[in-house]
């Protein structure tokens, strides 16, 4: 499967392997599987990339809508662990929707499955939309 470019993360994201299955209007779901080096001490995946994976989704699902000239910056995040993964789950995916838009705060949600389809996370989160200064 060739992948478009467009639709591929960069920088940050590119270390923890997202790729991203749907980016569209309002939505964003970014996949992850799940190698060694994204466990911690007790063989679980490690919650800030949990956390890390729903901040993406949702941070691109914003940033399809964003006006070119602004830039999106998370301004809080709340995460409910629910179930652990590990090895055995083999990939994380981030469902991200954005709840509301508005012109300087906007919300956003996401549930974070592994591939069984439980559910591991849950966020709600605010993001802040900034006019660049060039």
């Amino acid at each position: 499967m060739q992948k478009n470019k467009d639709l591929q993360p960069q920088n940050f994201s590119d270390l923890l392997g997202f790729e991203i299955l749907q980016k569209d209007q309002e939505k964003c779901i970014v996949k992850m599987e799940i190698h060694q080096r994204h466990l911690q001490g007790a063989g679980f995946v490690q919650g800030g990339i949990i956390a890390t994976i729903a901040d993406a989704a949702i941070s691109m699902a914003l940033g399809v809508i964003k006006a070119d000239d602004t830039t999106l910056f998370t301004v809080e995040m709340k995460i409910n662990y629910i179930a652990p993964a590990s090895i055995k789950s083999k990939y994380l995916v981030a469902d991200g929707k954005i709840s509301h838009k508005g012109n300087l705060l906007s919300l956003g949600e996401c549930i974070v499955y592994d591939a069984a389809d439980k559910k591991i996370a849950q966020v709600l989160g605010t993001w802040i939309t900034v006019k660049n200064n060039n």
